[in-house]
């Protein structure tokens, strides 16, 4: 921090010195001409108060016009960026999250939930005693796995039905394990008449 500092005082002083510098050399190069192109044109020289106010005329317009170049960073002294904490570094960055965009703390993602009606009786085909919702083939144990062991878990919500298995049975008792192993929580929702038909939508 203190090194940048005197950095910054050397160039601002370089940037001093040039503009002080331009505004004299302005002085007396542009005062020359005028006096030597009057003396040629005129055949006299210039009196002395109008030579005068031509040099300091010069002399200011030198010297913003040098001190415009170096204080706008295009001179070589890098002084156009200003001297805020920010441009060396010791600025804190501001970061955006979506917390900051909404206006309060991002929310999580809302659980997941799977319900399963367990079919029995003539329903059953082979071993497949699952019926999804929104899905119109009953499925196995073994095609339910991958959906069960996966990483986005909520609950299962297994319903029975009065022509389902019973509820200790091993259809019901498995698939119980092998969700709660894959982190899900079980939940039976019992309900009375028929489980519907494999192409009906439920709710």
């Amino acid at each position: 921090m203190t090194l940048n500092l005197v950095d910054r005082a050397g160039k601002l002083t370089q940037a001093g010195l040039a503009v002080i510098g331009a505004a004299v050399l302005g002085a007396i190069v542009v005062g020359f001409l005028v006096n030597f192109f009057t003396t040629m044109l005129l055949g006299k020289r210039m009196p002395p108060l109008m030579t005068r106010w031509v040099r300091i005329l010069s002399a200011l317009a030198s010297g913003i016009a040098v001190g415009m170049i170096v204080f706008s960073g295009t001179g070589g002294f890098g002084l156009g960026g200003g001297y805020g904490p920010g441009e060396s570094g010791a600025g804190t960055p501001v970061k955006t999250n979506a917390a900051t965009l909404t206006g309060g703390s991002p929310q999580p993602p809302a659980p997941m939930r799977m319900s399963i009606a367990v079919l029995g009786g003539a329903r059953v085909r082979g071993a497949a005693f699952y019926q999804l919702d929104n899905e119109a083939a009953p499925k196995t144990l073994i095609q339910l796995e991958p959906q069960l062991t996966a990483t986005t878990t909520g609950t299962v919500a297994l319903r029975l039905y009065d022509d389902s298995v019973a509820r200790d049975h091993a259809a019901v008792t498995e698939l119980i394990a092998l969700a709660e192993r894959g982190g899900w929580k079980v939940v039976i929702e019992e309900f009375k008449g028929q489980s519907l038909p494999p192409e009906a939508k439920r709710s």
